[in-house]
């Protein structure tokens, strides 16, 4: 089971699933929602997801590009989207879609490797401390 929240806690929820798997997504939905140019997140069946706590505020709109309907959920007090809800396809045949970043517990975060920082990668800061 993997337990996430919103930024101040006021949003919790759980999910039951047994092997997560994450995908990198850069549409305009995410990239929007993340302010970003990537989101990880994870797509779980609709009934492996529960709200614990608090009453998200809710945003209804069509996928900028690929036109399914999206209910986007959010935290009213700090903005945090937990979850996204997609219609794909049929009203029945719905997931949720979770931004990793919100999870409390980081298991599915390290299943994707990060290259470590390099200083190189911004010339002229190879002298900076971190």
């Amino acid at each position: 089971m993997l337990h996430g929240s919103c930024l101040c806690g006021s949003i919790k929820y759980e999910m039951h699933i047994n092997v997560p798997k994450t995908s990198a997504c850069q549409c305009r939905v995410c990239r929007k929602i993340t302010s970003g140019t990537t989101s990880l997140n994870l797509v779980v069946p609709h009934s492996s997801f529960k709200l614990m706590k608090g009453t998200p505020k809710s945003l209804d709109i069509t996928h900028f590009d690929e036109g399914f309907d999206i209910t986007l959920a959010f935290c009213g007090d700090c903005g945090s989207a937990i979850p996204i809800e997609a219609y794909l396809g049929e009203a029945t045949a719905r997931e949720y879609i979770i931004q990793v970043g919100t999870l409390d517990n980081t298991g599915p975060l390290e299943a994707v490797p990060a290259p470590p920082p390099k200083s190189t990668s911004c010339p002229g800061l190879d002298g900076l401390n971190r």
